[in-house]
């Protein structure tokens, strides 16, 4: 994996554990429980993506 994609993944990471930091404040603001499990979900979303885009290369490259 290149460097640039080591960075999105730990960038997305730390994405993901601010959305868990802010669903377990606990605030009666706009639903934060959801809003943070749903920023979670999705930086592990964005994380499992890269990691299969990285692998589908690997095979063309591979398969060429």
């Amino acid at each position: 994996m290149s460097f640039g994609e080591w960075f999105r993944i730990i960038l997305a990471g730390a994405v993901g554990l601010a959305g868990l930091m802010l669903a377990r404040r606990h605030e009666p603001a706009l639903t934060t429980d959801q809003v943070g499990v749903l920023i979670f979900a999705l930086a592990v979303g964005y994380v499992f993506l890269l990691v299969s885009r990285y692998f589908d290369r690997q095979d063309r490259a591979t398969r060429d």
